[in-house]
Formats: structure tokens, C-alpha cells, sequence
């Protein structure tokens, strides 16, 4: 398969497409209520299809002026080495560079695995004692 193969779009997965890749792709599992309340709450989504399914995806959240969050970027694992991942992220980060306002800050929050992904978009440890907290509800 070569990535011309696959159609990026600017918007984010159905709900039942988001589901299904967060699975996939062994993230962590979310409510179809959850779901659907937090895609009307995108900022800014990208799901690349392959044949009209959706392959992969990512989002990005936040409060439209000061902070942004990349999050749910994922590869149905039948469809990784196919650069989709940096695809994605280009066009989240390229949606950033072109409407965020001056001072805005974006985050990532990752894996060891993705790590160097992000770096290469310019995303770097904001300090050395940088924590990411977390809580699940």
C-alpha cells in the first residue's frame, strides 16, 4: 500500500469509527455517550480512510485562545508504516500554525513511543520537571 492510497480529511471520525480505532489501536476504552459529546467538542479533527473506512485519526481539543490539547491520534494497527501517523500530526500541527493566536500552547501528552513523533513537529519537554497528572472518572 502506498500513502497515496489513503484520503485525509479535516474532520473528525463518527463516533462509531472513533470507537472502533481506539480499540484497534489498544487505547483506552470510552463510553459511546462520552463519545459523541466530546467530538462536537473538537477543535479541529483529521481521520485518514482507506476505501472509506477510517484507518486512522486525531484531534485537537481546547479552548480555541490560550491551550490546546493533540490528542487520540491512532493507526488501526493493519495500516501502520504507512507514515499516517505523521500525516496526521502534520495536519493538526499545520491547523495550529494557521489559526491559533500568538501565545497559544499546545500540548501533547504521549508514550516512549510516540515521543519522537511529536519532536519532530517541534513539540519538546516544556522543563525538566514537567509531570503530566491524569485522573479517569
Amino acid at each position: 500500500m502506498s500513502e497515496t492510497e489513503y484520503l485525509i480529511s479535516f474532520a473528525s471520525p463518527t463516533p462509531e469509527e472513533y470507537l472502533a480505532l481506539r480499540q484497534a489501536a489498544g487505547l483506552a476504552t470510552k463510553t459511546s455517550e462520552a463519545t459523541e459529546l466530546g467530538l462536537r467538542g473538537s477543535w479541529f479533527g483529521v481521520t485518514a480512510r482507506k476505501g472509506g473506512q477510517a484507518v486512522g485519526m486525531g484531534r485537537l481539543v481546547g479552548d480555541g485562545g490560550l491551550y490546546f490539547l493533540l490528542c487520540d491520534l491512532a493507526v488501526h494497527p493493519d495500516h501502520r508504516g504507512q507514515s499516517l501517523g505523521k500525516r496526521i500530526l502534520a495536519a493538526l500541527t499545520e491547523h495550529l500554525e494557521q489559526n491559533a493566536l500568538a501565545s497559544a500552547f499546545a500540548v501533547a501528552v504521549t508514550n516512549q513511543t510516540g515521543e519522537q513523533l511529536y519532536r519532530e513537529f517541534g513539540f519538546e519537554l516544556t522543563n525538566e520537571c514537567s509531570l503530566a497528572l491524569g485522573r479517569t472518572f
